[in-house]
């Protein structure tokens, strides 16, 4: 069975769209419509920094051993923050899995460090009203304050000092194309398969890494997006699909 897995932010989880239009899921049946017998973990994470991928890549060797790692590499411009306090050190990562069939869902659930957008973050310094609410409608800032003792202030002033002098530092950039590269020889290193997925066509995207897709050169944004935030609708997802099922079919195979 080949088994693949793949991570990203929400334009691989998938937004305001069922799991079965995620390209992910999408490449599962592809697959199984060319009779190759597979397991897709989609480990996609909304909002996610490019500091989840090699955690997470990590559990899924150790759970699933995948085969074929597809990295869908979110923008640099986004923050990870871990709020250490003195009980900070009592949270641990928690992995939510959800398998139907040879489709599994991953979702990480850790209240120690936050993964923000650019535009999330603004948000929350800018519009101090703003509801800030987790993955099940429940406001967050209450819950930081009961659990670690944090303030709303003191949140939004550290996201304040990451937006005004950390986001785009050159240092940030460096530090991104560094965990790239780490990615791919990690990868390279288990003796597995990597596909390299950039959104946009930028300067982080024109360095060499093998098995290379850049979505904005071969699909249209304005086309198949169902929001500002550049998030396919199926007809966009398949499409994906389809420009990475060479990538994981034998030479020999034909994809019809």
């Amino acid at each position: 069975m080949l088994k693949i897995s793949f991570v990203g932010c929400s334009w691989t989880q998938g937004y305001n769209i069922s799991y079965t239009d995620t390209y992910p899921y999408i490449v599962h049946k592809k697959l199984q419509e060319v009779n190759v017998e597979n397991h897709v973990i989609n480990a996609g994470r909304s909002g996610a920094s490019w500091h989840y991928h090699i955690p997470m890549m990590k559990y899924l060797e150790k759970t699933y051993d995948p085969d074929v790692y597809v990295i869908q590499h979110t923008t640099p411009d986004r923050a990870f923050l871990k709020f250490q306090t003195r009980v900070w050190q009592d949270q641990k990562q928690t992995i939510v899995e959800d398998r139907k069939e040879n489709y599994t869902t991953i979702t990480e659930h850790t209240m120690s460090h936050f993964h923000f957008t650019s535009g999330l973050a603004k948000q929350l310094i800018t519009e101090p009203n703003y509801e800030w609410l987790d993955g099940n409608g429940q406001p967050l800032y209450p819950l930081l304050k009961k659990k670690f003792g944090l303030t709303k202030e003191q949140i939004r002033d550290r996201l304040s000092y990451w937006y005004t002098h950390e986001q785009n530092h050159p240092l940030t950039f460096e530090r991104y194309i560094e965990n790239t590269e780490y990615i791919n020889n990690w990868v390279k290193l288990k003796n597995k398969k990597i596909v390299n997925i950039f959104w946009f066509n930028d300067e982080f995207s024109k360095l060499a890494y093998p098995n290379k897709i850049i979505v904005s050169n071969r699909l249209s944004f304005d086309s198949f997006c169902v929001d500002e935030g550049y998030h396919f609708d199926k007809r966009g997802n398949t499409c994906l699909a389809d420009l990475i099922m060479p990538y994981l079919l034998p030479h020999n195979h034909q994809f019809l």
